[in-house]
């Protein structure tokens, strides 16, 4: 892979991991945009109903971004071993990954029980001005004990899904789980190389019909397959990629917290598949595919902004769930009674909350996970 491939991943991480913040914001201070009508509008003209429904709205579907980065994780990890030029090197990569997600984990959950400790979660709070009813579902009832901190960090988030010290936990099986399984199928590629993607198309199957999000996983090493062995070089993609790009927001659209009443229910699907899932998981595969087949796309997302965001990625997805907790809410409370608005203090706490998570997350990829890094190559 060049090095401009790698640069637009990490774009796409690094925008994908924003938009996540960005998901939980709206439906911590604008539940509309997620729950519809069943919430009430904090701003003009209803805005926040209407987007809880509209595709230019894919950008603030969190679950649209998780599969985003799960799909590309999993891409990633069959590049690299498919690649592998020393088969024996698997095993590394196999250890290293749980290290790798592990150990940064368990500081980002020391910061959120500290925080927790200290009473400095605001959210109960604010979810009564907000009227957020999934603002109030967080760090209730008593402390974990310091024993639990341990174990949740290095068992139950990997293998349960524990999300105790953060909402966001929950995705993390999925990820870990899901990273070994495109570790798994991209050796198969070492022996059976192109005719290795019938089975993985059974796998699509398989994995439909089950309504799993390991899906994701399997899609990633297609894309991965279909990077190592083809290389885009005819002048027809520079139409096609971004089409089928387009096609993947809009699909990524989907709206999850309400049924949808436009064009979206005209989508048919059988009863035992989420509709939702389904269509997030088809737009993140559209998405990539349709980078990977743009230049124009690839140089886009290998701007250095975004590949900024990429590199303090997992960092960010860490920090920003007990930041939006603490500091947003109560800077927001703070802001709404002193100034008797919603909308401005909205804005001042989004910017002031986007900056202090960048940095959170700078100095934590920093000081922590680059040593971590540094440690794991002692392996």
């Amino acid at each position: 892979m060049n090095r401009q491939r790698i640069d637009w991943v990490d774009g796409i991480k690094g925008i994908a991991s924003f938009c996540v913040f960005l998901s939980h914001f709206l439906i911590a201070f604008l539940p509309g945009s997620y729950y519809g009508q069943t919430s009430p509008s904090h701003i003009f003209y209803g805005l926040d109903h209407i987007s809880s429904q509209s595709p230019f709205s894919f950008f603030t579907r969190g679950h649209f971004m998780v599969c985003l980065f799960c799909l590309i994780s999993g891409m990633v990890l069959s590049i690299k071993v498919i690649g592998l030029q020393n088969k024996n090197n698997i095993s590394t990569i196999i250890l290293k990954r749980y290290f790798r997600l592990s150990l940064p984990l368990f500081f980002s959950a020391v910061f959120a029980w500290f925080l927790w400790k200290t009473n400095l979660y605001y959210h109960i709070e604010t979810s009564a001005i907000t009227k957020s009813k999934w603002l109030s579902n967080y760090y209730l009832g008593d402390l974990p004990l310091v024993k639990d901190l341990f174990f949740t960090s290095f068992i139950s988030v990997w293998f349960i899904g524990n999300n105790t010290f953060s909402g966001v936990f929950w995705m993390l099986k999925l990820t870990f789980l899901g990273s070994y399984l495109s570790i798994l199928l991209s050796q198969m590629v070492w022996k059976y190389q192109k005719k290795s993607l019938f089975f993985l198309a059974l796998l699509c199957i398989f994995f439909i019909r089950l309504n799993s999000m390991y899906l994701l996983f399997v899609l990633g090493t297609i894309i991965a397959l279909f990077m190592h062995y083809y290389e885009p070089k005819k002048a027809i993609f520079t139409f096609i990629g971004p089409i089928i790009f387009i096609i993947g927001c809009f699909f990524g659209g989907f709206p999850r917290g309400v049924i949808p009443t436009n064009i979206y229910s005209l989508f048919t699907l059988p009863s035992y598949i989420d509709k939702s899932q389904f269509f997030h998981i088809a737009g993140s595969f559209f998405v990539v595919l349709g980078i990977y087949l743009s230049n124009f796309l690839k140089d886009f997302f290998s701007s250095k902004p975004f590949v900024f965001l990429g590199q303090i990625s997992y960092a960010f997805f860490l920090l920003h769930f007990p930041i939006l907790f603490s500091f947003t809410t109560r800077f927001f409370v703070f802001l709404h009674k002193n100034t008797d608005s919603y909308q401005i203090p909205l804005i001042i706490v989004f910017i002031s909350s986007s900056i202090l998570m960048i940095f959170c997350a700078f100095l934590f990829t920093k000081i922590i996970e680059n040593n971590i890094s540094k440690l794991l190559k002692l392996l």
